[in-house]
């Protein structure tokens, strides 16, 4: 359980460095403005100590991660069954389901997950 909470963690990471990177091309040649530079930089910060908190097992962060992956993937189920024709619904459907599974593995794993720990995160 503990390998899939840190799989969890560096794809967040990924994630983060994967959305980001357009954004740094974008402040080379164009300069952000103040507002824009906020949003980044608290996009930054929230993810990064998300990743930390799913990389030592934290519950919090667990329940961050697996509720936002959770919506997306009943946003995905409900769109595809309600408003997608049948043809995309089975393209769509796995795909929230597999979004469901941090959800899942957060349920099986909670024992193991710690509220917190030696380090205030």
């Amino acid at each position: 359980m503990r390998a899939l909470f840190v799989c969890f963690g560096v794809f967040v990471f990924l994630l983060e460095i994967f959305l980001m990177w357009p954004s740094l091309d974008l402040v080379v040649t164009h300069p952000m403005k103040p507002d824009e530079v906020i949003r980044l930089e608290v996009f930054v910060l929230v993810t990064t100590v998300i990743a930390l908190g799913l990389i030592l097992m934290r519950r919090w962060a667990a329940i961050l991660f697996s509720t936002a992956f959770a919506s997306l993937g009943l946003y995905l189920i409900l769109g595809s069954l309600l408003y997608a024709p049948p043809i995309l619904t089975i393209t769509i459907l796995p795909f929230g389901l597999l979004f469901m599974v941090p959800a899942v593995a957060t349920k099986q794993g909670w024992n193991r997950l710690k509220w917190t720990g030696k380090w205030p995160f």
